[in-house]
């Protein structure tokens, strides 16, 4: 008869097989290769890879659990109080680990660019799971920047300069002439970083 040791030492040591049933306790197992299939599992413990969105999905009986991987991904950010004109340029990316959303946003004057009231992006990629605070800026291309306030409520990040008007810094609503007089070249954008709803 072989000891069970043995068998143990036999199967951690074969190479090229494939094991489909039984229960081994401490295998030593050498280099392995785990290939997960680009799909989205529903099955209770399946596990799968979206290899567009690079995230792991993982089952849970009746749907697929998404495990974000931090990958940085491109959104087309819609700002409100703005008119965009035939040169404007926006950009925006995400990035969500686990329930952390890191989300920037930016928009570039060209020909035809106007503020015409307070500035936000309404489509934020995910809710917020409570208003939070973030950093923005507004760059004066023929001065320098201005300091901003970047608000997430919900799906919407409103990003307000910031005035020394009164007795203390508070903030203002861009319009065409707030902070300055705005021109080609001209930039608004924000960078947050909150938990999703």
């Amino acid at each position: 008869m072989v000891a069970l040791e043995t068998v143990r030492n036999m199967i951690s040591t074969q190479t090229g097989s494939n094991i489909t049933t039984g229960t081994f306790t401490s295998p030593v197992i050498t280099t392995p290769t785990l290939t997960l299939a680009d799909t989205s599992p529903t099955a209770d413990g399946g596990i799968g890879f979206d290899r567009t969105n690079e995230n792991l999905s993982v089952g849970d009986s009746s749907a697929s659990q998404i495990i974000h991987m931090g990958v940085w991904a491109a959104f087309m950010p819609t700002w409100t109080g703005v008119t965009y004109g035939a040169g404007g340029v926006r950009t925006g990316a995400y990035c969500l680990i686990g329930k952390t959303a890191f989300v920037r946003a930016t928009f570039i004057f060209g020909t035809g660019s106007a503020i015409t009231g307070r500035t936000a992006v309404n489509n934020m990629p995910f809710a917020s799971k409570m208003g939070v605070m973030g950093y923005g800026w507004i760059l004066d291309a023929n001065v320098g920047f201005y300091p901003t306030i970047a608000y997430v409520e919900s799906s919407i990040c409103y990003c307000d300069p910031l005035t020394s008007g009164g007795t203390y810094v508070s903030h203002a609503y861009s319009s065409s002439t707030i902070p300055m007089t705005w021109v080609s070249t001209d930039m608004i954008g924000f960078n947050v970083t909150y938990e999703i709803a």
